[in-house]
């Protein structure tokens, strides 16, 4: 039978723009027909045309459109109208996006994520939210997004619906360049049906024209490709997993070590006996021993070697009021033991609720007091300092023994010196 009239293909309805439009120029080199349309056509034979493009909404009220392919910017996503109440969506829920991040699909071709990330990201990430998005609810939807918030909801996707179209590329409005879409949308099409869209800009890329050599040189790079994404996605979940490892490594150390920064009272006179441990003392808590009468919070041993040592955390500076305090203690221990520590140490966390890199001197401007201290052995160690000198031992820069004896060999202010001591 001759059929007369018949355009060449693809035939392409286009809706919500019209031959002035920029991305115009792109859908008439694509297509062998173009028909704009001002409204809805009831008139229209849909199994006449093979694609529309649609800036906006777009009722898609017959079933005769099942081999339909839509590209559509902006609008209710189309599919699944109902054609009595002309209800949209029945698959794809219409959501409001209220987040700033985004994220790209998973498993896209190379192609498609070059596009998502050029064209699609920066524009998204320029519109401010709320933004229009939707999700995918029922089973029997083929759906594949292209950019998503980080709770999954599409921004922009693929899918083909329970019923009413073969396939629909999804864009939000606000992207800069139709055009590229177009091409990018009409050259899949072409490879998945070429005689009804054999126009496409890259037809020699459909294996039906390509030589043989071409086609095994082709999947050899998909593969490649393949083999890419897939180590990429093994080195993003280690990734993930090494940064949760650091978040509860953080979490711990927030709750021990660094409290030589930030805590006062018993948690931070544990902390500072522990330190004291690590460095190789031996360390007693006085406290802990049932004394009837205050004393100094720890005493710090190194064979015959002892100091006293009076542990404070402040959210200001440190005080001579604390100096004092260790100097009474001192005089409590001659009674009692009938001779002189060896030393008497203020270790104190001032400042604490601020970045140690800012903290000022312990015992700033009174210079008099921290001198008159060493004149009885006494020192004044900032925490800073201490938390400082645990790690170089730990980190193996500082032996131990060096450790310790720049702390025993100290009077007045304690100054860590990392140069003494290394292996």
């Amino acid at each position: 039978m001759t059929i007369y009239g018949d355009a060449e293909r693809p035939r392409v309805l286009v809706h919500g723009l019209d031959d002035s439009h920029e991305a115009a120029a792109v859908i008439e080199r694509l297509a062998g027909r173009v028909k704009y349309l001002d409204a809805w056509d009831r008139t229209l034979r849909w199994a006449s045309w093979d694609a529309l493009v649609t800036i906006g909404s777009f009722d898609l009220d017959t079933a005769d459109t099942d081999h339909l392919r839509v590209f559509q910017a902006g609008g209710i996503p189309v599919g699944n109208s109902n054609p009595v109440t002309f209800t949209h969506s029945e698959a794809l829920d219409a959501v409001t996006i209220v987040g700033e991040e985004v994220q790209m699909g998973e498993n896209l071709a190379k192609n498609l994520r070059e596009l998502v990330k050029r064209e699609l990201v920066p524009a998204v990430l320029g519109s401010s939210p709320p933004r229009e998005g939707f999700l995918n609810h029922k089973l029997g939807v083929r759906f594949t997004p292209l950019l998503t918030d980080l709770d999954g909801r599409a921004i922009a996707a693929i899918y083909q619906p329970v019923r009413g179209l073969h396939e629909c590329w999804y864009v939000p409005e606000v992207v800069p360049d139709l055009g590229v879409w177009l091409e990018a949308a009409f050259a899949e099409w072409s490879r998945d049906l070429p005689e009804v869209f054999p126009t496409t800009p890259d037809w020699v890329d459909n294996e039906q024209w390509m030589t043989a050599e071409e086609v095994a040189a082709d999947e050899s790079h998909r593969l490649l490709e393949q083999n890419a994404q897939e180590t990429f996605a093994r080195l993003e979940a280690e990734i993930q997993e090494s940064a949760a490892e650091r978040a509860a490594l953080r979490q711990r150390v927030d709750a021990e070590e660094r409290l030589l920064l930030t805590e006062t009272g018993d948690g931070l006179v544990v902390q500072v006996a522990a330190a004291l441990e690590r460095l190789g003392f031996e360390v007693e808590d006085v406290d802990a021993a049932g004394r009837r009468e205050k004393r100094e919070d720890l005493r710090v041993r190194d064979g015959d070697w002892i100091a006293l040592c009076e542990v404070k955390g402040h959210d200001k500076g440190a005080t001579t009021a604390d100096i004092l305090k260790a100097s009474r203690f001192t005089t409590l221990y001659v009674q009692t033991e009938q001779k002189l520590p060896d030393a008497t140490w203020y270790v104190v966390n001032q400042f604490r609720g601020t970045n140690p890199s800012v903290r000022r001197v312990v015992l700033r401007g009174q210079d008099d007091d921290v001198n008159a201290f060493a004149e009885q052995n006494g020192l004044v160690v900032d925490t800073r300092q201490l938390f400082v000198l645990d790690q170089a031992v730990l980190r193996r820069s500082l032996e131990p023994q060096a450790a310790r004896e720049q702390l025993k060999t100290s009077v007045g202010r304690f100054e860590f010196l990392p140069g003494i001591g290394r292996p």
